[in-house]
């Protein structure tokens, strides 16, 4: 029988969880490749590592895509819909989350016929629900 090290376990950190991956997709040719996309022109352009951004694409995710940001939420035990956003606009979730009101819920607006079918059912952590759990935000009191 082999002999196990004694292992002082506060000593050793965990490894990470290896990074969901894509694997192989096709290059596939749409019939209607605009159907699957969204410009969104921003009323405030701004810098981006060097770059000016007057404008976001917004894309519909491919299954794989859906797959590895669902076992990205499962490992992470916590979901937030801008994680999907940032997916969707190829821009850090900080970014989006930085972006002013207008232009900031028009990204969304285009985002949300392209959210995948978990992200429509479930909402996100920071929303506030209504006492019967339905997802639908509270009324003021005396609304």
């Amino acid at each position: 029988m082999p002999v196990v090290p004694d292992v002082d376990p506060v000593a050793t950190p965990a490894a990470p969880a290896p990074e969901p991956t894509l694997g192989e997709m096709a290059v596939l040719d749409f019939i209607d490749p605009a159907a699957l996309s969204k410009s969104v022109p921003l009323r405030h352009a701004f810098r981006l590592d060097g770059e000016t951004i007057g404008a976001i694409q917004v894309r519909r995710l491919a299954v794989a895509e859906v797959g590895q940001l669902a076992a990205s939420i499962i490992q992470k035990g916590r979901y937030d819909v801008y994680d999907v956003y940032a997916l969707m606009t190829g821009l850090p979730a900080a970014v989006v989350r930085a972006l002013p009101d207008d232009d900031g819920d028009a990204v969304i607006d285009a985002c949300s016929p392209f959210l995948p079918r978990f992200a429509q059912e479930t909402e996100s952590p920071s929303e506030p629900t209504s006492g019967n759990g339905d997802g639908t935000p509270s009324s003021p009191a005396g609304a």
